[in-house]
């Protein structure tokens, strides 16, 4: 069962590989002087691409024919914001707070990236259901109640969560390491740009591994009508 769901979820995936290529080379953040600006452009077209593989790997796992991509982001894009705001306030409100920890900067980074990854966890099926019933708040509780009541047969999905955490600590201590020799990171930009491209890779793979499992199981109060 689990093989089947996850070899389904990465053809899923492999479907909009394209795609998701871009998506995480857009998502790589250069915040100095030109490269700033180049970087939140590069983060909003990845953020609308985002959404649109979304709706095209639910509708492959629902077997229906991928809507146009206008169509998707139009059905989905204010769901997609107001979820998203709901599950980094926790992450935005700890780096407000985190001058007051008395640990150093390297170790305060690893505690917020770790709190990233026990969100995403606690919400791997919250997506799924923003995409499937197009809700927004309501997918959030559906999301969190059906990893409770499903929490052991949810387990490799939460693994797969706890991979891309390590591959962004290992980034993060890779960049730190090559800082301490030289503050010119340029020639780190390409390795930044393969981790981003695999973290992301895998973060499409969760969700549509989620969804799949969400789509045969059919909860009842969770996909009524979906």
């Amino acid at each position: 069962m689990v093989k089947e769901t996850f070899k389904s979820a990465s053809r899923n995936v492999n479907s909009n590989i394209v795609l998701v290529i871009l998506v995480g080379a857009f998502s790589v953040q250069i915040l100095s002087g030109i490269m700033t600006y180049i970087s939140l452009i590069g983060l909003i077209a990845a953020f609308i691409i985002e959404i649109i593989i979304y709706g095209r790997i639910i509708a492959e796992i629902k077997g229906q024919e991928s809507p146009s991509s206008l169509s998707i982001l139009k059905d989905n894009w204010i769901n997609y914001i107001v979820v998203t705001v709901l599950l980094v306030t926790p992450v935005l409100l700890f780096k407000q707070l985190e001058h007051l920890l008395p640990i150093s900067s390297v170790y305060t980074l690893l505690v917020r990236e770790g709190l990233s990854a026990l969100i995403l966890m606690a919400t791997i099926y919250v997506f799924p259901i923003v995409f499937l019933k197009q809700e927004h708040v309501i997918a959030v509780f559906a999301g969190i109640s059906y990893l409770i009541r499903n929490l052991i047969g949810s387990l490799p999905i939460i693994l797969l969560v706890a991979c891309v955490f390590v591959l962004k600590v290992s980034t993060i201590f890779m960049v730190l390491s090559v800082y301490k020799h030289t503050e010119n990171l340029t020639f780190a930009i390409p390795f930044g740009v393969v981790s981003s491209i695999i973290g992301t890779y895998l973060a499409f793979l969760i969700f549509s591994a989620a969804s799949t499992v969400l789509v045969q199981t059919k909860p009842n109060g969770i996909l009524n009508g979906a």
